[in-house]
């Protein structure tokens, strides 16, 4: 008798963002970030889809393409060339609206752009959810408005816990639901409209100083994971067990110095990188310390002051005198 040979079991291929994508009703729609492109609107077009610009007049960056755009996508084969545009970029905000023919595109579009402005408490050291403006600061206001990065997943998982139902029905308007995915997240999201037991409001959307500090407070934990997460290999001269390890201390350091936002983190994370664990603290290094201990100045100057007394080190062989 032959041995009997068993057929191998089904591939089976996890699509989750798919699977919450394909029962939402109405139409489907994609708010892109085009911060993380050269063009997005070129490659929209590159693969046969439209990416309508939703900032305008509050937006001051100085090409239109940086910011979020909105994208139709009326079948499966166009929601996966987004997906293909966008793979490996945390880009993508997801959107369900009702379908009212040919009007439904103007209708999100409408709705989207009254969301690009929102108000924070202001003289913060990050703005979170948005990118401040250029401009003057009014130190004596108790709020700023920043604009606000809608097309960022990162952001909306952070915003949706925190919002009152007032908020939320002016997030949502009438969309039926959105769908959060991006890498690094833990799973795809789906956030259903709560419903109309409060009425629409209008005006801008403004998160008071208690969800703020409960949003930077989440922000901080993830920002933590985060830099473990994409800079821990780059620190090759710490054995690979230990590089977490060395990721957090650094990024302890970095916020004793007044670090706070991301860009300040990540750029104290490279001078670690570069220089050495516990850098400031190396023979030689005083006036290093000293910068980054500098009184009354803002974690940008410090940073400048460190790298620089960093640099005549490395060319002299010391300080300065």
């Amino acid at each position: 008798m032959q041995d009997q040979i068993s057929a191998p079991p089904p591939l089976t291929i996890r699509d989750d963002l798919g699977d919450a994508l394909r029962p939402l009703p109405g139409a489907i729609f994609a708010v892109v970030d085009g911060a993380h492109f050269d063009d997005l609107p070129a490659r929209m077009r590159a693969v046969g889809l439209e990416a309508l610009p939703l900032y305008a007049d509050e937006i001051d960056l100085p090409n239109m393409s940086q910011g979020p755009h909105l994208v139709a996508c009326p079948n499966g084969y166009a929601i996966e060339q987004v997906r293909d545009v966008c793979s490996g970029a945390p880009a993508v905000v997801w959107w369900a609206w009702p379908d009212e023919g040919e009007g439904t595109a103007h209708a999100i579009q409408s709705h989207l752009r009254r969301l690009n402005l929102v108000e924070i408490p202001a003289m913060r050291a990050e703005a979170i959810v948005g990118t401040r403006p250029i401009g003057a600061v009014d130190r004596s206001a108790k709020f700023e408005t920043v604009i606000f990065r809608h097309g960022d997943p990162h952001v909306m998982d952070l915003l949706l816990p925190v919002l009152k139902p007032k908020q939320l029905a002016q997030l949502f308007g009438r969309a039926h639901a959105m769908v959060l995915d991006a890498p690094g997240m833990e799973a795809v999201t789906r956030a259903d409209n709560p419903g109309d037991s409060d009425p629409t409001a209008f005006g801008r959307l403004r998160l008071s100083k208690k969800q703020y500090d409960e949003l930077a407070g989440v922000h901080g934990r993830g920002l933590r994971r985060r830099a473990v997460r994409e800079l821990a290999h780059k620190f090759t001269d710490t054995p690979a067990a230990g590089r977490e390890a060395r990721v957090t201390a650094a990024y302890d350091r970095a916020e004793s110095y007044g670090c706070l936002t991301r860009s300040q983190i990540w750029e104290f994370l490279a001078l670690d990188q570069k220089f050495g664990a516990g850098f400031e603290f190396h023979k030689g290094h005083e006036r290093v310390l000293e910068a980054l201990q500098t009184r009354d100045a803002s974690p940008e100057e410090r940073l400048w002051r460190a790298e620089m007394e960093l640099g005549f080190v490395r060319d002299h062989g010391h300080s300065h005198d």
